[in-house]
């Protein structure tokens, strides 16, 4: 094993869609362990902090948020998924924000492991900032199977989906600080998380 600190260690959580990422982020709040979770977190801050607001409303404009102070997403979708110059603007300062928030995170919550889950670590840029990456994997029909059952997708959407998501993937295969967890259901996830947290807590 490569890349891990033996104290306030920080471990990214991912999969593809349908993988069951959000299963293991459960079994380690079950058990304790703190859990980011980057999308919830993301529009978090999105409302809460004042300089991703400004930045965020220099370039969308004023009027991405209501006159409530929340963000209006619908608003903010149209203008992001019509221009790929404002989705990487804003993409690129909601990213950095979430990093920096993750890192304050780890640091104030006094644990030995932390943990942060999100569908996208590498266009995020979370892998640079953490020492070992889980990847939750399971065969494609497995997947497609529990996001119909989970989010009534047709199976073409899904399809369509999942190839979008491969360059992530096929990013983390540089990586040397990858675990695979398998979520296949003919195995234990709840062994093999077992197992890696005492790999790292007995490093």
């Amino acid at each position: 094993m490569e890349r891990v600190k033996t104290d306030n260690a920080l471990v990214c959580i991912t999969g593809a869609m349908g993988s069951g990422k959000s299963v293991v982020s459960r079994c380690l709040r079950l058990d304790g362990w703190p859990v980011y979770d980057c999308d919830l977190e993301a529009r978090r801050l999105m409302e809460s902090d004042p300089t991703m607001r400004a930045a965020i409303e220099g370039i969308l404009g004023p009027d991405c948020y209501g006159s409530d102070g929340c963000l209006d997403r619908r608003r903010v979708a149209s203008l992001i998924f019509n221009s790929d110059e404002l989705r990487m603007a804003v993409n690129s300062v909601v990213h950095a924000a979430v990093r920096r928030d993750i890192l304050s995170w780890r640091d104030l919550n006094g644990s030995p492991l932390s943990f942060v889950e999100t569908a996208i670590p590498v266009t995020s840029g979370i892998t640079g900032i953490v020492d070992r990456i889980w990847l939750v994997e399971a065969p494609e029909p497995v997947r497609v199977r529990r996001v119909m059952a989970r989010n009534g997708f047709d199976i073409d959407e899904i399809r369509r989906r999942i190839l979008a998501q491969e360059p992530e993937w096929e990013a983390l295969e540089t990586c040397s600080y990858v675990d695979r967890i398998v979520n296949d259901d003919s195995c234990s996830v709840i062994g093999r998380i077992s197992n890696l947290i005492d790999g790292l807590c007995n490093k």
